[in-house]
């Protein structure tokens, strides 16, 4: 589908620098202003999908976070039973182990 469009009355400076800015880009005045209205729908397009993305994934987290507060309690049972397994043996610090794995390279 093809149309045409004639916007009237431009500011001198505004052509001019539009001018510029199509020779830099090898294109003519008419093909910039197309460019340029291609590009600034796609963004409000992709912003609108980010919104859209965003306000999902944030129903979704408050979901998730209400399922969590559950498994919480579970994990929290977990992990005092694993303390109280492990209680008994000598643990060596990480920082230790990181430093013996670069000595070794």
């Amino acid at each position: 589908m093809g149309g045409e469009v004639r916007i009237r009355d431009l500011d001198d400076d505004l052509l001019e620098r539009l001018a510029e800015r199509a020779a830099g880009h090898g294109r003519t005045v008419e093909g910039e202003l197309r460019e340029i209205l291609r590009i600034t729908l796609l963004i409000e397009e992709q912003a609108a999908l980010t919104q859209q993305l965003a306000s999902e994934a944030a129903v979704s987290h408050r979901a998730s976070s209400l399922a969590w507060n559950h498994r919480d309690r579970s994990f929290e049972a977990r992990a005092a039973r694993l303390r109280n397994e492990t209680a008994a043996r000598t643990h060596t610090p990480s920082e230790v182990l990181l430093r013996e794995s670069r000595d070794e390279r």
